[in-house]
């Protein structure tokens, strides 16, 4: 008795907690993401990426990673305590904005790049390059 594939896009691939993982949580985390990004919503920008997506990846990295994660995040915490209330939405200098703004990309990107790394992204099964 083959797999039911009824769930999936391609029908020659089985669905299974990869896709569950990748569909209904990373997915969703992402989109979130990418939301408060844009609306410079950055309290919910910064759980987003560590009480969500750093928590739904943690397991991938290894330990050299979560240490520069550590770093990282430590380094993203300093610059947000330093510019507190444009993280908080109270002060609208363009500098101290552009500052928040810089420390959480930074943090995102390097997430991505690690999601990236390890595959979360997909790997080269198919045909298609993706993006």
């Amino acid at each position: 008795m083959g797999a039911d594939n009824s769930f999936t896009a391609n029908g020659d691939m089985p669905y299974d907690l990869r896709q569950i993982y990748a569909v209904e949580i990373l997915g969703p985390i992402l989109k979130a993401i990418e939301y408060h990004r844009e609306k410079s919503e950055f309290l919910s920008w910064y759980d987003k990426l560590t009480m969500s997506l750093h928590t739904n990846i943690y397991q991938k990295l290894i330990d050299s990673e979560r240490k520069e994660y550590e770093k990282l995040n430590n380094e993203t915490m300093d610059v947000l305590n330093k510019n507190k209330d444009a993280f908080c939405g109270r002060d609208k200098s363009p500098e101290k904005i552009h500052n928040v703004k810089m420390a959480l990309k930074k943090l995102e990107m390097w997430l991505k790049q690690k999601m990236q790394e390890h595959g979360l992204f997909g790997s080269g099964f198919s045909d298609d390059d993706g993006l």
